[in-house]
């Protein structure tokens, strides 16, 4: 399950995820990002991981054929979690995209806002 959450500024995404993602839920965060991209050009997103527990298959290789079309758009990442695969994910993120991406632990979660709307 996914929440958006956040302000509403359109070019900073930011969402809380909890339990299993479907293929349903992954589509309409890839439609989110398709719109702020085609209004924003580049967007920034953070994402919440509390008790998030992982995707359905169908969910995974839905958003692996969608990252191609937007990794050139996503100009900054921060995950925020408790998990060690959390860090590593945010490390490949950072590795294999175009995006600055950043890990923050949970108690941190006001400072990886204040990193994903910095302008520097």
């Amino acid at each position: 399950m996914y929440r958006r959450i956040g302000d509403g500024d359109d070019e900073v995404l930011g969402y809380r995820l909890s339990g299993r993602l479907t293929e349903g839920e992954v589509k309409e965060i890839q439609r989110e990002m398709e719109a702020a991209i085609e209004e924003h050009g580049k967007i920034r997103v953070l994402c919440e991981m509390g008790d998030f527990s992982g995707a359905d298959p169908s969910a995974i290789w839905q958003d692996l054929k969608f990252t191609p079309t937007y990794v050139e758009d996503l100009e900054r990442f921060a995950l925020v979690g408790d998990k060690r695969w959390h860090k590593v994910v945010t490390e490949l993120a950072d590795k294999l995209s175009f995006a600055n991406a950043e890990f923050f632990e949970v108690s941190q979660l006001d400072e990886a806002w204040d990193w994903i709307r910095d302008d520097d």
